[in-house]
């Protein structure tokens, strides 16, 4: 009976951490998902303020501009090289290898070459929030653990006697049934 109460907690157990496994890997997958929509639509607004300040021929703004997207927590920094002036233009950092994501773009109106652009991405934040959401994932699964192990523990207190002594009323039963149909068997013979 204990070697059934332990198979039964320890299977409860395994399909919950299967369940949150699940559930942990869905959520890292729309997480990456969000960064990498968030990385296309971030590199098309620079892209277009960019450009839109070398055609105006403003190449002082630029830096407010790049400021600006410096401060959002997935660009670590971006690099300008304005191809009329022949001059660069670098704002904030380039993050280590491995944590980036760089895109490069160059910059055209009517087939006139205005420069290059450079964004650098990082994914610090996203690896941040895919450790929290690991240890949030192992506290879960400790805390409903201990939550299983009580409730199987306390039901068994309270249970266990009444279906012990029902078990016993069975198979006294049983063997009672079984010398019954024996004797029947030995007076027919």
């Amino acid at each position: 009976m204990k070697r059934l109460r332990r198979t039964h907690v320890f299977i409860l157990f395994v399909v919950f951490i299967m369940i949150q496994l699940v559930i942990f890997f869905s959520s890292t997958l729309a997480l990456w998902k969000n960064y990498d929509q968030k990385v296309e639509w971030i590199s098309q607004v620079i892209t277009m303020n960019t450009k839109e300040i070398l055609l105006e021929y403003d190449f002082k703004s630029i830096p407010e501009m790049m400021n600006a997207f410096v401060e959002l927590e997935e660009v670590s920094g971006i690099r300008v090289f304005d191809a009329v002036l022949n001059q660069a233009v670098e704002m904030g950092e380039k993050p280590e290898k491995g944590a980036t994501k760089i895109v490069a773009r160059q910059l055209f109106h009517n087939s006139c070459d205005l420069g290059t652009l450079e964004i650098y991405f990082t994914n610090r934040h996203i690896t941040s929030t895919f450790y929290d959401m690991l240890v949030k994932l192992v506290l879960e699964a400790c805390f409903l653990f201990m939550v299983f192990l009580f409730l199987f523990w306390f039901i068994s207190k309270k249970y266990s006697k009444p279906i012990q002594d029902l078990s016993a009323i069975i198979k006294s039963f049983n063997q009672w049934n079984s010398m019954g149909r024996f004797l029947c068997v030995v007076i027919l013979i």
